[in-house]
């Protein structure tokens, strides 16, 4: 068994006019209820659509958010690695020039130059 939902509208009757007017003017049924349940099946359409697009906004944003933390995130990783291999290359030329200082010292030691 099929319900059906009565919605009571008080409309200007200006309004009421202007939807006879335009139902007569495009050739279809003057029934002021068929093309008020038009307009209002139009209007709910247009709610969810909207709301459908708000929540893609949404997930956007949030999307954004996560690309944003991810690239940040590849940069300090990035930067963490360059900046301890360039610690790391320093600390080998340090102990390339003591152990040059020391050989030399040694030389000098044993050859007496």
């Amino acid at each position: 068994m099929e319900q059906s939902k009565i919605i009571s509208l008080r409309l200007p009757v200006e309004l009421l006019d202007r939807v006879d007017e335009h139902a007569e003017a495009v050739g279809g049924d003057s029934n002021r209820s068929f093309v008020l349940r038009s307009l209002i099946e139009a209007g709910l359409e247009k709610s969810r659509l909207e709301a459908q697009v708000s929540e893609l906004q949404t997930s956007m944003s949030r999307l954004m958010l996560v690309v944003e933390k991810s690239f940040l995130m590849g940069y300090l990783g990035a930067r963490i690695a360059t900046d301890a291999h360039n610690v790391e290359k320093s600390r080998r030329e340090e102990i390339n020039d003591e152990a040059n200082r020391l050989l030399v010292k040694a030389l000098v030691e044993k050859f007496g130059y």
